[in-house]
């Protein structure tokens, strides 16, 4: 054979092994194109009948056995309503593709994406709803799994966004709920870091007058169960308000009460510093559950039925670190609260939990911290940059399954700016909120039950609006 017959062979294998790397993607390419090269060189030679070449034989059970299965891609991130296509090519231990395999497709949620394996070594997979799940592709006993993300980034908001300075003389509403859209509550400090609770009534915002606690201290969290049933924090004192009069139920506690939440007039909790946890029901009042222990707790959460969870930020003692975050669990009996595994990396000081249901919760924090539980670990969500740019999420809540709305601040040459933020399991999408280019640093979400976004902050300021 000439040596123009030779390269005239070489290149035709070679084409045809660019061929199959257009199927399988760069990462088989690099992975064994020099060992394919050398193989074919061999052969090629090994035909001419050259004596001083010595013919590899990797053995006939070797090409036609199945190692194991490639994907095309390592994992898939998809758009609500894409559909796209996935090969997976069955190779043997050379790396080679085995000709004449069957592959068998599935989705470990048909109502996440969903797969049409009609064309065999290539599946389309449709994107059919919001959130996480797998997809495999099997055949002779060997399975490869990859992730698989759906999420809706069409959600943007709506033109019609107000940013309003609900009330002057405001230091920060640190605070927002309501019973609905028209009967919303905020609060926070003055300029002198006294109580500040304002009424908006789905025209304006007043002022609630005489709200104060034998300590004078701001507002910290409020929360109620309907219109007649609501709780407020002023750190060391505890309100109630009956639909008629407000009361003062719980005074000059020895450890402040960070947030308040519920489920119904006799299931309120409220924690704080030290491990405070602190639970009320109509007949009893207010009681002290648990003090004294290792985390600082900001923030509690859950729903009717749901597992209770709080988040917080762990006080340096021996064995913690400092500004870790920590997640605690209510699991009842002896136990009590116990700490809550989370994958690495563990998250930083936790400022905000919202818990949709026992399989769907966001918590947010320090430097950007996100992570979401599905019902069995959290995960922290990447910020693919953004984090780099948030000084602190302040606060959370879900609009849907697996999506939140998360808002904080950050740091900038000239001061700070807010942000609101799009979450899922495994994004972050920072909104710009049409005709507001600037927004104050923000420090508590509420949406309410028909989707009006309520998100308050510095200086007094709320911005509400929809969402698309």
């Amino acid at each position: 054979m000439s040596d123009s017959d030779s390269i005239t062979r070489l290149n035709a294998a070679l084409e045809g092994r660019y061929r199959i790397e257009r199927e399988l993607g760069e990462g088989l390419r690099q992975r064994d194109w020099r060992l394919f090269a050398l193989l074919s060189f061999v052969w090629l030679s090994s035909s001419c009948g050259d004596p001083d070449i010595v013919v590899i034989d990797p053995g006939f059970d070797s090409l036609v056995i199945v190692d194991s299965l490639l994907f095309s891609t390592g994992r898939l991130d998809l758009q609500l309503g894409d559909t796209v296509p996935v090969t997976a090519v069955a190779v043997n231990s050379l790396g080679f593709p085995v000709a004449g395999v069957s592959v068998e497709w599935s989705s470990a949620d048909t109502t996440i994406v969903s797969v049409d394996s009609s064309a065999d070594t290539v599946a389309m997979v449709a994107a059919m709803g919001v959130g996480t799940t797998e997809l495999s592709a099997s055949t002779e006993n060997k399975i490869t799994t990859i992730p698989v993300a759906v999420t809706d980034n069409a959600i943007v908001p709506s033109p019609d966004w107000i940013l309003e300075q609900a009330a002057q003389g405001v230091l920060e509403l640190t605070s927002v709920w309501g019973s609905d859209a028209a009967n919303v509550y905020a609060g926070g400090y003055d300029l002198n870091w006294g109580p500040v609770l304002l009424k908006f009534d789905g025209t304006s915002w007043n002022e609630v007058p005489n709200i104060w606690g034998p300590t004078n201290a701001g507002v910290e969290s409020i929360w109620g169960s309907a219109w007649d049933d609501i709780h407020v924090s002023l750190r060391y004192d505890l309100l109630h308000f009956d639909g008629l009069k407000w009361d003062t139920l719980a005074f000059q506690l020895p450890e402040a009460i960070e947030e308040i939440w519920g489920t119904e007039r006799d299931s309120v909790i409220g924690v704080g510093p030290f491990g405070t946890v602190m639970s009320y029901d109509t007949l009893t009042g207010w009681s002290r559950d648990r003090w004294g222990a290792y985390p600082d707790l900001a923030s509690v959460g859950w729903t009717s039925g749901s597992r209770i969870f709080a988040v917080g930020e762990a006080i340096p003692v021996p064995g913690y670190v400092p500004h870790r975050g920590t997640i605690l669990e209510y699991v009842g009996g002896a136990l009590g609260w116990v700490d809550v595994p989370h994958d690495e990396p563990w998250p930083q000081g936790l400022r905000d939990i919202w818990v949709e249901s026992s399989d769907d919760m966001f918590a947010v924090g320090d430097v950007g911290t996100a992570t979401h539980f599905a019902g069995s670990r959290w995960r922290s969500i990447p910020g693919d940059g953004l984090t780099v740019h948030m000084q602190e999420f302040k606060g959370v809540q879900s609009y849907a399954p697996d999506r939140a709305l998360a808002v904080g601040y950050s740091e900038v040459t000239n001061g700070i700016i807010g942000h609101i933020v799009d979450l899922t399991p495994t994004t972050m999408i920072m909104l710009d909120v049409p005709g507001v280019p600037i927004l104050p640093a923000l420090s508590a979400i509420w949406i309410a039950p028909d989707g009006t976004v309520f998100a308050v902050g510095k200086g007094g300021f709320v911005l509400r609006g929809r969402l698309d």
